[in-house]
């Protein structure tokens, strides 16, 4: 999911791309969490059905975040590809 709540500023909403887990068993969602903490568009996420997940996005350049835990944790945002801009 994303948010336009880096324009518009509302108190306790994630900016950026956000995203809710619904573990096995469970009768409901996670709290919705951002991802990356950053303005941004252009989203895409992949998921292998054996608790990896890849997700890209852009913010005047490339980046992903990878979970190898069923999207429980994400790594750092990591820039793709420095010799050009996406974007352009």
């Amino acid at each position: 999911m994303s948010t336009n709540n880096w324009q518009v500023k509302l108190p306790n909403v994630p900016v950026g791309l956000v995203y809710a887990t619904l573990p096995p068993g469970a009768k409901a969602f996670t709290p919705v969490r951002s991802l990356n903490e950053e303005p941004s568009e252009g989203f895409s996420v992949a998921a292998d059905g054996h608790g990896r997940i890849a997700a890209t996005w852009l913010s005047n350049k490339l980046y992903a975040n990878f979970s190898a835990d069923n999207g429980r944790t994400f790594t750092p945002n990591a820039e793709l590809n420095t010799s050009y801009d996406p974007c352009n």
